[in-house]
C-alpha cells in the first residue's frame, strides 16, 4: 500500500513537472509563412498565412498600398488601426504578416494583419 501511494506520488509530481515545462516551451525556428512576393504570386494560395518583409512603396487607395520586396511589388490592403502606433514612409523597411487573397474579381493581395517596423530610414 505504502508502494502505491509513492508511485502515485511520484506520477503525480512527473506528470506537473511535464506540464510546467510545456507552459515554458516555445518554438523558435524558422516559419513556414516568411515568402517573398515572388512566390506568392507563382503559386497562390488562398487564406494561406504569410510573412513579408520589405516596404510599403505607395498608397493606392484608402486603404490598398502597394507593397515591394526584392522580388516583386503585390497590392495589400492594410486597416487604418495598423498605422496607428507606426510612421512609414516608401524608405522604412517593415515586416508584414498576414493572408493571401485569391479572388477571381480581383487581384492576389494580402490581407495585413500585422505589420512591424524592421529598420527606419536615415535622416
Amino acid at each position: 500500500m505504502v508502494r502505491r501511494s509513492a508511485a502515485l506520488a511520484a506520477t503525480l509530481l512527473i506528470g506537473i513537472g511535464l506540464a510546467s515545462a510545456e507552459v515554458a516551451a516555445e518554438y523558435r525556428g524558422p516559419r513556414t509563412g516568411d515568402t517573398t512576393v515572388a512566390e506568392i504570386l507563382k503559386r497562390p494560395k488562398d487564406d494561406s498565412v504569410v510573412l513579408l518583409r520589405g516596404v510599403i512603396a505607395a498608397k493606392t487607395g484608402p486603404k490598398t498600398y502597394l507593397f515591394r520586396d526584392e522580388t516583386g511589388e503585390i497590392q495589400v490592403e492594410i486597416k487604418d488601426k495598423l498605422f496607428a502606433t507606426h510612421s512609414v514612409d516608401d524608405k522604412t523597411k517593415v515586416e508584414i504578416t498576414g493572408e493571401v487573397e485569391k479572388d477571381f474579381r480581383k487581384p492576389v493581395h494580402i490581407d495585413v494583419d500585422s505589420m512591424r517596423i524592421l529598420a527606419a530610414p536615415a535622416n
